[in-house]
């Protein structure tokens, strides 16, 4: 089987060892190649360009489903792109979902954590004595 054209090299080898091996799983295709990971990034380019398919077969050994790969048919349409989002309208709802703090006056501090414990941590701060002043200092909490 010939390379498609705009191929990388490790695509290719891919592609061709699918075409002579098909059904085998990312870790069985890394096993193959002698690579320390799974050609996880090349299989989901190949898929893109429908010349690959991934059928998700469960594995009871493993607990989970795996994704045993193949050459697509001829005439295979790739998925369907993601529609495109205008920077406006991804910046409007950024902003809803990620409102930023709001702006004090320069040289402020940050608002003191409720808690020592840890950062994020949502118990209620230590209890402190809390006491009145005034001009002399010697009014007692009430």
């Amino acid at each position: 089987m010939s390379a498609a054209p705009g191929l990388g090299p490790r695509e290719a080898a891919v592609l061709e060892h699918l075409a002579a091996h098909p059904g085998l799983t990312a870790t069985e295709l890394a096993r193959a190649f002698g690579l320390a990971a799974e050609p996880y990034k090349q299989l989901a380019a190949l898929q893109q360009k429908a010349l690959v398919v991934g059928v998700p077969v469960w594995h009871p050994g493993q607990g989970r489903t795996v994704a045993h790969w193949s050459v697509a048919p001829t005439g295979s349409a790739p998925p369907p792109a993601r529609p495109w989002i205008p920077p406006s309208y991804a910046a409007a709802v950024n902003a809803i979902l990620r409102p930023s703090a709001p702006a004090g006056p320069a040289g402020t501090l940050p608002v003191a954590r409720s808690c020592r414990h840890r950062r994020g941590c949502s118990r209620p701060g230590p209890a402190r004595a809390r006491t009145r002043t005034c001009s002399s200092g010697l009014l007692p909490s009430s």
